[in-house]
């Protein structure tokens, strides 16, 4: 009696656990990011996903430790909507709840507002005022330690970022970091202080670093110059 092709499972080995912390965040107007946390057991995850119009798709994640992805290409100000499951050699877990996020609309810039606090109490009391186009925001810390607000400003924006500090409100465990989509930072304020602190930064998250110069060439012209 002959036997191929036998595959021995280890018997510890369980249906993966449900995804828990899933999001769905919008980055630009092209590209919304999904993250979650990752889960014991599993090799890959499942992606479901939809579109305004109704239209649903899937697509598989492989790896791990793969506990991100971003959706590329997609269209500008429109919402879509995801639920990821976790997979392994025993099968799928059920799906994550659903979370969705519209893409900011053309012509503007993803900004991300990252809120701290380093003992991990809130910041008490204490704020920032963002202004912009007119317009007052407020953010305020319900999280203890971590909070992110995003904002789609256009392109060109003047933005008004104004720290505000009790001193009883032990101010300098409050941090901030404003940045963009792509992770590249415009402020990032480490300890804050008591009193009104303001920043202000022009929108641009089209700016780019400049190529290297390329055929550089030496040349003396004279005993003095070069």
């Amino acid at each position: 009696l002959c036997v191929d092709n036998v595959e021995i499972v280890s018997s510890s080995l369980q249906i993966p656990l449900v995804p828990t912390n899933f999001r769905a965040k919008a980055i630009s107007s092209s590209e919304i990011q999904l993250s979650w946390d990752v889960v014991e057991d599993a090799t890959s995850y499942l992606v479901v996903f939809a579109d305004s119009l109704g239209i649903v798709d899937s697509l598989y994640v492989e790896g791990l430790y793969n506990n991100t992805f971003v959706f590329e290409y997609l269209q500008a100000g429109t919402e879509y909507c995801f639920a990821v499951s976790a997979l392994n050699s025993i099968g799928y877990s059920e799906a994550s709840d659903w979370d969705c996020a519209t893409t900011y609309n053309e012509g503007e810039c993803a900004v991300f507002f990252e809120l701290r606090d380093s003992y991990g109490d809130t910041w008490n009391g204490n704020y920032l005022l963002v202004e912009y186009n007119g317009k007052t925001d407020t953010l305020e810390m319900i999280n203890s330690s971590f909070d992110e607000y995003a904002f789609g400003f256009p392109t060109g924006s003047y933005v008004t970022v104004t720290y505000v500090g009790d001193s009883d409100n032990w101010p300098n465990e409050n941090s901030f970091v404003v940045r963009y989509g792509d992770g590249t930072e415009i402020l990032n304020v480490n300890e804050c202080s008591e009193g009104t602190i303001t920043y202000n930064f022009y929108v641009n998250c089209s700016a780019t670093v400049p190529s290297a110069p390329t055929n550089l060439v030496a040349e003396a012209i004279s005993s003095s110059e070069i």
